[in-house]
């Protein structure tokens, strides 16, 4: 038995360096690893020019839900992709609607939204937005094959450069509902589907229509959680030497600047008298 000890010995030592590191390695698989601070879960979005999770300082869950637009959140302020988790590389929590259990609806094929990629398209024409003009980028903003952030990376627009905005294209995560009562053209019993957040409702889908609901008249499913890396709203780009290349709308503003933007509208007194955020 001593001379069997002996042998382990010499080849712990001959493996790890020395009996030293053998009995920092005993200690390690024996003893229970010391307690570690409970993790605090936070927001964070992903970036639009890495593609990394950043952590949003200060923002509530309540306001993380609200924004996202990738992860079955509301999508009511165009903040992009965010999530709420425990760490910057962890799965995302369930938003709290979603903690409730909502009985499987039998819905007709009349009233099922047709979606690609899992997600409710809409295609916007070039004229109005942001196709109206020119853009001057101030950062390396990337740009890809497809609407996908995990597609092919076509190129980086170069700090100073100049590209045309030639398509607009969203992708929504639809959320099933039910009215409860009649709101216009309405009726208590349809099945509807948000596809955009307002401060007070949703824009919805009822067979092939989009119309205007006030949030507390429908019945809603709750949201989905998993996060699709289409989601959310891009722009299509073509530079000078005719290469063309997708990127999230969010980086306008922020990483490109308008070029001899159009005008704003002139407001009317009807538009003055209205505010739907009130």
């Amino acid at each position: 038995m001593g001379r069997q000890r002996i042998v382990v010995a010499a080849l712990c030592a001959a493996l790890m360096g020395g009996l030293g590191a053998c009995a920092q390695l005993n200690a390690s698989t024996s003893a229970p690893a010391p307690a570690q601070p409970e993790d605090v879960a936070a927001c964070y979005r992903q970036s639009d020019l890495s593609g990394r999770w950043e952590r949003m300082e200060g923002w509530t869950e309540e306001a993380c839900f609200a924004s996202d637009s990738c992860s079955g959140g509301l999508g009511l302020h165009a903040a992009g992709c965010l999530k709420w988790a425990i760490a910057a590389d962890a799965s995302p929590l369930p938003w709290p609607a979603q903690t409730e259990v909502a009985a499987e609806r039998v819905v007709a094929p009349e009233d099922q939204i047709p979606l690609e990629h899992g997600l409710f398209v809409v295609r916007h024409p070039c004229d109005p937005g942001p196709c109206t003009t020119r853009w001057r980028a101030g950062a390396r903003v990337p740009l890809y094959a497809e609407a996908d952030q995990f597609s092919r990376r076509v190129g980086r627009l170069r700090v100073g450069e100049v590209v045309s905005a030639v398509e607009q294209i969203q992708y929504h995560p639809p959320r099933r509902g039910v009215m409860n009562a009649g709101d216009g053209s309405l009726a208590a019993g349809d099945v509807v589907y948000a596809v955009w957040g307002h401060c007070k409702g949703y824009d919805v889908w009822r067979r092939g229509e989009i119309l205007y609901s006030d949030e507390d008249l429908v019945d809603w499913d709750p949201s989905p959680r998993l996060y699709n890396s289409r989601a959310g709203a891009w722009v299509r780009f073509e530079r000078a030497n005719g290469q063309a290349g997708w990127a999230r709308t969010y980086v306008l503003g922020t990483h490109l600047t308008a070029i001899n933007p159009p005008p704003p509208p002139e407001a009317s007194a009807e538009d003055e008298e209205f505010d739907e955020c009130e």
